[in-house]
């Protein structure tokens, strides 16, 4: 439970950050990554659970560059007001294989914001998120990347009261 401008729970610029149990919820970052920033760093969060963080940018992450691995079964109730509720990528390398769902909400994004950098879902599930402006997955320019592998889902998530999955930002 900390509050900070960013990485509410970790500031991460360069080395490496890896987390395969316990719990981190309750942090507030007043811009960026609610629970990590991360930039020119390598991180992995491969168990224990993810929830309550907040932030303007990624409520629980923020990778600026770098690389995270995110095989999490419980990325749950993170909350962004602007972009990526639960993670925002504005660079780097970021794959998802664990899941993303209950109630992660932001403006665009509510689960996964991408900027810039590539993206891959694989074997992921991400359902029962809500946005306001954008769906479930938000892409915000010509620069991001997205793959979807294995048995990747998207589903049953909502923007602005209505089904919505994937939102395209072309401003």
């Amino acid at each position: 439970d900390y509050t900070a401008t960013d990485g509410g729970a970790f500031y991460l610029a360069e080395g490496t950050l890896n987390m395969s149990g316990g719990t981190v919820r309750d942090n507030t970052a007043k811009e960026n990554g609610g629970m990590l920033y991360a930039s020119n760093a390598t991180v992995s969060v491969t168990g224990g659970i993810v929830s309550t963080n907040n932030a303007a940018n990624g409520g629980a992450i923020l990778l600026a560059s770098g690389s995270a691995d995110i095989g999490n079964e419980a990325v749950q109730g993170n909350h962004a007001t602007d972009f990526g509720g639960a993670i925002c990528q504005t660079g780097g390398t970021l794959r998802v294989t664990g899941n993303i769902n209950e109630a992660n909400t932001a403006k665009n994004g509510s689960a996964v914001y991408i900027q810039n950098g590539s993206a891959t879902f694989d074997g992921c599930n991400i359902t029962g998120n809500t946005a306001t402006e954008g769906g479930a997955i938000g892409i915000g320019s010509e620069e991001a990347r997205l793959f979807f592998a294995g048995d990747a889902k998207v589903t049953d998530n909502t923007w602005n009261g209505k089904k919505g999955n994937l939102y395209l930002d072309k401003d």
